[in-house]
This record gives structure tokens, sequence and C-alpha cells, in this order.
């Protein structure tokens, strides 16, 4: 029997979730093979995810469950409890994240960081009319790009159509 064949069989086996949990949690203990789930920094994320939404719903659970008993005092320490789960556990792990992960978070956050620095010390009535056209010019380029790596993200599709190539090239001087 082929790896192929084996693969296909063993996917077959484990169609029921009942049944692909218990032959994960048996295969998850082997050294081996851990270490090399593990090596995979796909793998790292899905679990990493998968064990913060679970801490999440625990944290949730207990708070729910305080509230439902009257309990203040413990509600307070239950709801302080989610919000500290919350802040503990950031979005991504950044050890663990891919280059392009942090590099796209990171150019985000450079960006928001940048226009919090700069907004409040603008001095808008000095600027000239031409000049509040370019701005909101490369805003909207800015808007363009975001939309189109949102889009990436959340469909795989990375292609560029012709308007959205122009507007990043040449700016949308239509508006």
């Amino acid at each position: 029997m082929t790896k192929a064949e084996k693969l296909h069989r063993v996917r077959t086996l484990m169609r029921e979730s009942e049944n692909a949990i218990g032959a994960v949690k048996e295969m998850i203990r082997r050294p081996d093979v851990a270490e090399q789930v593990m090596a995979n920094p796909s793998n790292q994320r899905i679990l990493y995810q998968a064990h913060h939404e679970q801490r999440q719903q625990a944290a949730s659970a207990r708070f729910a469950a305080a509230h439902e008993r009257g309990t203040g005092d413990v509600g307070d320490e239950v709801e302080e409890e989610v919000r500290q789960v919350t802040r503990r556990e950031p979005a991504v792990d950044y050890q663990r994240a891919s280059r392009e992960v942090l590099e796209l978070i990171g150019s985000g956050t450079t960006f928001l960081v940048d226009l919090q620095r700069m907004i409040p010390g603008l001095h808008v009535a000095e600027f000239t009319e031409r000049e509040v056209r370019a701005v909101l010019d490369n805003h909207r380029r800015i808007r363009a790009a975001l939309d189109w790596c949102d889009s990436a993200l959340s469909t795989g599709d990375k292609s560029m159509d012709d308007e959205l190539a122009r507007i990043l090239s040449e700016g949308d001087d239509q508006s």
C-alpha cells in the first residue's frame, strides 16, 4: 500500500470527529510525532489559537456561572479573569508567527502610531488646497491597498484588477 493510499484510508477512518480526536490524542503522545507536528509554524498557530479560544471560553463560562448564581464578588473576580486572559493572550504568538504576519502587523502599527503622533500637531490651516488634495489622494490609495490586503487575507486571492493597479501606481485624481 502506498503512502497516499494509507493517508486516504486514515482520512476515511477519521471523518467522524470522535475518531479523529481519539487518534490525535494517542498520536500526540509520541514524542517523534509531537516534535514533527510542532515543527510546522502553521500547526503551531492552529494549536495556539485553539488553546487561546478554549481559555477564553472557560473564563467566559466561569463569568456566566458566577452571574447566574448572583454572587457579585465572585462575578467581579471572574470578570477580571476574563479581561486578564484576553490581555495576556495576544492575537498572534510573536515568537512563532511567520515573517509575513509580523511585517503586516508591524507596518500597520507603525502607520497608526505615526498618525497618532502627527495628527494632533497638524497646522491644517496652513495647508494649500493642492496639499490637502495630495494627502487625501494618498489616503485613498492607502485605503485601496488595505482593502486589497483584507481581501487577500480573507479569500486567498492576491490578484490585482486594473483599476486597483492604476490607483496604487498613479493615484486616484477623479475625486
